[in-house]
């Protein structure tokens, strides 16, 4: 499906009725104007992406990206797929923002549709800038399922394996953003396999309540993604996001 179709329509129309409130606006699948948009993606450009890269900085020096784990606890398909279908979604909307206002540095052989994507992320109006990245730029592929509660097994291609390698923080926080308060950020370390994990969590650092941009609908309860790393000393470390955090 080369052509993304998301809540927000199929991306032709920019000019919503900027009268009506933000909640209306979404639900009838049109863009939240400029004046909603502008000044939260402000507070990701100044105050949420600096902080995450030192907080990276101070935590994941040396870890290797392994894969990620969406974890959502309930098994019937259609909701399932579903979940799956809105996380790889939004992720490819955070990219987007990344890509325009985050702290990504292009690579030296990037491939020239990836830096076809972030030129023109760069160049973006707000509005622009929270349509999700094409599917062939970057998002999730799926490795492979667990039965009982689904849990996915994914890896990351395209500029969203570049984003995980360089900040999952700055990659979660975003995701944070989108799907709106509440919601919380926790990064999880362990010595080695088997060992207790000592737990960060991040909600405290950040006040999204009033900031976000909300434009996702909202998962299962108990939704779980996790990035997963491994230090060259076999300690374990984990990038969690739970969009459904009360």
């Amino acid at each position: 499906m080369a052509d993304d179709i998301d809540r927000f329509g199929n991306g032709d129309d920019e000019d919503g009725d900027e009268d009506e409130d933000v909640g209306t606006a979404i639900e009838r699948r049109e863009l939240p104007s400029e004046e909603y948009i502008a000044p939260r993606l402000d507070y990701l450009t100044t105050e949420v992406f600096p902080r995450a890269a030192e907080i990276w900085n101070e935590t994941g020096t040396g870890y290797v990206f392994v894969d990620t784990r969406l974890h959502i606890p309930d098994a019937q398909a259609s909701r399932a797929a579903l979940s799956l279908y809105e996380i790889d979604r939004e992720t490819r909307r955070a990219l987007q923002i990344i890509a325009g206002r985050g702290r990504y540095e292009s690579q030296f052989d990037e491939e020239p549709a990836i830096y076809r994507v972030v030129e023109r992320a760069r160049a973006a109006t707000p509005r622009r800038l929270i349509r999700p990245t094409p599917i062939p730029a970057g998002g999730f592929v799926l490795v492979r399922a667990e039965p009982g509660s689904a849990d996915f097994f994914l890896d990351a291609y395209g500029l969203l394996s570049a984003v995980l390698l360089a900040d999952p923080v700055q990659f979660s926080l975003t995701l944070n953003s989108i799907f709106g308060w509440p919601a919380r950020v926790v990064i999880r370390r362990a010595l080695r396999r088997g060992h207790q994990w000592d737990e960060r969590d991040l909600k405290e650092e950040f006040e999204f309540k009033g900031k976000d941009l909300h434009l996702a609908g909202r998962l299962t309860p108990g939704s779980r993604l996790e990035f997963r790393y491994k230090g060259s000393d076999g300690s374990e470390l984990e990038t969690i996001f739970e969009p459904s955090s009360d």
